[in-house]
């Protein structure tokens, strides 16, 4: 007579609970985590600029050309410039900002693409961090892109909510990276002004 032996397994429940006996509080990324989740959503944004061009039928330099009528535009340092929030933009009821603005800086360097990402919180004199896009894989509006920053290769997950048409700059999109899922919405320095005008940034 065969003997079987029975092995009996923890559920998956009791493994949460020891793991996370205050409840799962989501993912802190670390500071290169966060650097290349921003650079990530500049560059996503600016594709979609790219894309904008060639809708209207515009001739395009690369990232560093926008049609008139559009906000996308380049910055005055020769680099395309976004204003990414985690977040969103604005302040909550108390004045205080609800999520963190970065500025970034995407530019052409020996071939390749560098993005500047500097926290609009920090002193005007910090210098901003540098990250070196060695690869970026992404078809327009798909849920997962392909990335290597600084020599780290990561897939991204991309969503944006429901019933936003694709995702529109109004609505921000979801970012997922290292198990974290972040809310991004990213702007160019001509609404982040306007942002400013009408007092609710």
């Amino acid at each position: 007579m065969p003997c079987y032996l029975t092995i009996r397994t923890p559920p998956p429940q009791l493994h949460l609970r020891q793991e996370y006996p205050d409840g799962f509080q989501g993912v802190q990324l670390d500071e290169q985590e966060t650097l290349h989740a921003v650079a990530t959503a500049a560059m996503i944004q600016a594709t979609r600029a790219e894309r904008e061009v060639m809708q209207v039928g515009t001739s395009s330099d690369g990232y560093n050309s926008a049609p008139e009528a559009s906000l996308f535009d380049a910055g005055t340092g020769g680099g395309d410039e976004w204003v990414v929030v985690q977040g969103l933009p604005g302040n909550d009821e108390a004045g205080e900002p609800n999520g963190t603005a970065y500025h970034t800086r995407i530019v052409d360097e020996d071939g390749g693409l560098v993005v500047e990402v500097r926290a609009m919180a920090a002193d005007a004199g910090a210098v901003a961090a540098r990250v070196r896009v060695g690869d970026y894989s992404w078809q327009l509006e798909q849920p997962l892109l392909e990335v290597e920053m600084d020599g780290v290769a990561r897939v991204v997950q991309y969503h944006t909510p429901s019933g936003t048409g694709g995702g529109t700059r109004a609505c921000g999109f979801n970012l997922g990276l290292c198990g974290a899922v972040l809310p991004m919405n990213v702007l160019t320095p001509k609404e982040v002004t306007w942002w400013l005008v009408v007092g609710s940034w």
